[in-house]
């Protein structure tokens, strides 16, 4: 058996062009400053430590990004 839920709830309510969000006890509403809110910026692309190119690999023994067969095989041959 589940315990009861106390303290204050957020009620959200979702429509196709609004979005609300009301919280059972006005009094503990958390202070938010909706637009000073910005998203966190996304993190650095990973390069190629051989060539300089974007990197889509990394090498699990060395822990360094490549992106060619030959890049990865410099990294092994220097390791």
């Amino acid at each position: 058996k589940k315990a009861p839920l106390t303290g204050p709830r957020i009620i959200t309510l979702s429509r196709r062009d609004h979005y609300s969000v009301t919280f059972s006890e006005p009094a503990a509403t958390p202070a938010l400053n909706w637009e000073k809110n910005t998203a966190p910026a996304p993190p650095a692309k990973a390069v190629c430590a051989i060539t300089g190119k974007p990197a889509k690999y990394r090498d699990p023994k060395t822990g360094q990004f490549y992106a060619t067969l030959e890049a990865f095989k410099k990294l092994r041959a220097s390791s």
